[in-house]
């Protein structure tokens, strides 16, 4: 599994769960609605969330690689941080997820992105000093 993947699986059902919701005060055909609806752009979001997360490891990695004068990153340091980010995808849908349940959606786009550049960060850690 890819980035694009983890982003694209995490955010369709997070994005039917939230589309239902909105929509449940429209009757069978409004919630059936919603959840169409929410699952296109849940995908489209999960999308745009892994390319978020492609940029933060590349700047991340730059800066820490040029910081520490250490040579570009091989294949294997790039399979090892989308493995870790992969995590960091489901983990920041997962909660910007229950965020939204409880909060809204403010608090669930910070923890959105909270916790995916913590856990870019560790990613990019954990592939250098491997």
């Amino acid at each position: 599994m890819n980035i694009f993947e983890a982003g694209i699986i995490s955010g369709v059902p997070s994005g039917a769960a939230i589309g239902g919701a909105i929509c449940k005060s429209h009757g069978i055909l409004g919630i059936a609605g919603g959840v169409f609806a929410g699952m296109v752009s849940g995908g489209l979001v999960g999308w745009l969330y892994a390319v978020v997360v492609i940029v933060l490891l590349a700047v991340i990695g730059g800066i820490w690689r040029r910081a520490r004068k250490l040579p570009d990153p091989t294949e294997a340091d790039m399979r090892a941080m989308s493995h870790r980010a992969i995590h960091g995808v489901f983990m920041g849908a997962v909660f910007a997820f229950i965020f939204w349940i409880l909060f809204g959606w403010l608090p669930a786009l910070v923890a959105a992105f909270a916790i995916v550049s913590v856990y870019t960060f560790v990613a990019v850690a954990q592939s250098i000093t491997r």
